[in-house]
């Protein structure tokens, strides 16, 4: 028995959208988050068919904006920087912009994105809490490019 879970309306973004197109943010974070994404969104018969690295700066501007009006969902992880076209967008960051009300979010401050994937969002955990642990101290640890 799979019970709706962290994101309100997956079951009607799983009807409405058979298929996904995952953004992620470059880093070990948005890697590990974009692989927990794409196990959550299976487990809805959301068949996962792309990924796509988005990055700050003058690079998060040259991204094709992905289309959202046929049969595949863009879905953005790891990324504080919100866009009208992803219907699913999932955060740690203390602040996020760019957000819109259409947009099916859940941000939680939290050391990692793929904490919040793994363990908030996902009715079961997708990595075993000990991998997710070191994933979020590995973060901690590495400084920042941005």
């Amino acid at each position: 028995l799979l019970n709706e879970s962290g994101i309100q309306d997956i079951k009607k973004l799983a009807e409405r959208y058979p298929k996904a197109q995952i953004y992620f943010h470059l880093d070990l974070d948005g890697v590990v988050s974009a692989i927990a994404m794409r196990e959550y969104l299976q487990k809805y018969g959301i068949d996962v068919i792309g990924y796509k690295t988005i990055q700050y700066g003058d690079k998060e501007f040259a991204l094709v904006k992905p289309d959202a009006s046929e049969d595949v969902m863009p879905v953005l992880v790891d990324f504080a920087h919100g866009k009208p076209e992803f219907k699913i967008h999932t955060d740690h960051h203390d602040s996020q912009v760019g957000v819109e009300d259409e947009t099916s979010t859940q941000f939680r401050g939290a050391r990692s994105n793929v904490e919040t994937v793994s363990q908030v969002v996902s009715p079961g955990d997708i990595f075993p809490n000990e991998d997710v642990q070191l994933i979020s101290t590995t973060i901690q640890m590495v400084p920042s490019t941005e």
